[in-house]
């Protein structure tokens, strides 16, 4: 098998915004697994997001080119900060702690 070809397409699909089935399926399993959050601290939850991004990021591996990997690495962590910011209003609208963004706030 021609793994070297299986890497670039990996790394390809890697780079793609997700399609709309996949931002649904996304949703649903992190509403699946939000009660794990429930009573935890700021700062705890910070640390496992933190932790569970750091592993995700530590997968995406372009073997023997580690300048490759770092700028793979890069360019997904910048995807999902987008993706994040872009859902802080719906879920702040969610779960009703928007009124703070309506009189001026930020994030």
């Amino acid at each position: 098998m021609d793994t070297e070809h299986l890497r670039k397409v990996k790394v390809k699909d890697a780079l793609r915004e997700p399609t709309e089935a996949e931002f649904k399926a996304g949703m649903q399993k992190a509403e699946e697994v939000s009660a794990v959050f429930s009573g935890l601290s700021s700062p705890v939850i910070g640390c496992m997001l933190a932790d569970l991004t750091a592993t995700w990021l530590a997968g995406h591996v372009i073997e023997g080119k580690p300048e490759q990997t770092k700028n793979l690495r890069s360019s997904l962590l910048e995807t999902y900060l987008r993706m994040t910011v872009a859902l802080i209003r719906p879920n702040a609208e969610e779960i009703g702690t928007d009124l703070l963004e309506k009189e001026g706030g930020s994030h």
